[in-house]
């Protein structure tokens, strides 16, 4: 149960990965991590046995934020963990990880991710259905229905900053001002209100395809 007054679904928003082109994505060494187990180091029910390595195959940039082929493994830098700490965010912690960019030279200063809040259901029933083209490669495609504005039971936030709703990373307005003040760079916030997901996705049970 919260402990902090609800300050309406306008103060929250979805944060993702912005699929920018420049900064390095990277992607585990070896066969060091499967599905479930980057699942349980994203949202801190385990710690890796041993430093987990990541290398860089696509970009050029470093990053604030540095996002990865396994979609639950995403790293931060010293700045990020500083800001959060000096700032006393909550709802989330790190993990040990060694980064290489794509000539294998080791990019220093930066942590695995976690996001420790809640794990909250969508509250389908607070969403407006929606039709629009599905998006193709070659240009729009037949109608799909999409649920409009992502939203959970209010009494089950516990007041984290971070936190998860229908498995995907969701942050206060506080966070999204922090990241915006120290010009955190390489992250996109989509208001809660905004978001749009695929009724399918739902019909097949497969929550976890939005993230």
């Amino acid at each position: 149960m919260s402990t902090s007054e609800f300050p309406g679904f306008e103060a929250f928003y979805d944060f993702s990965d912005p699929l920018a082109a420049r900064p390095f994505r990277l992607e585990p060494i070896g066969e060091s991590l499967n599905a479930d187990e980057a699942w349980r180091l994203f949202t801190g029910q385990a710690k890796p046995t041993s430093v987990v390595e990541l290398r860089a195959y696509r970009g050029g940039q470093v990053s604030d934020i540095l996002w990865s082929s396994l979609t639950r493994i995403t790293c931060i830098s010293d700045r990020v963990v500083h800001i959060l700490t000096s700032e006393q965010v909550t709802g989330w912690g790190t993990y040990p990880v060694v980064v290489y960019d794509r000539k294998g030279n080791q990019l220093p200063g930066y942590h695995g991710f976690s996001v420790t809040g809640p794990a909250l259901p969508h509250v389908r029933s607070h969403s407006r259905i929606i039709s629009k083209p599905r998006a193709t490669l070659a240009g729009p495609g037949l109608p799909e229905d999409l649920y409009q504005g992502l939203f959970f039971e209010e009494e089950k936030w516990d007041g984290s900053d971070f936190f998860l709703v229908r498995n995907g990373e969701t942050v206060t307005n506080r966070v999204r001002v922090l990241f915006k003040r120290h010009r955190i760079s390489n992250a996109l916030f989509t208001p809660l209100l905004s978001v749009e997901i695929p009724v399918h996705f739902d019909k097949y049970g497969s929550p976890s395809a939005y993230v």
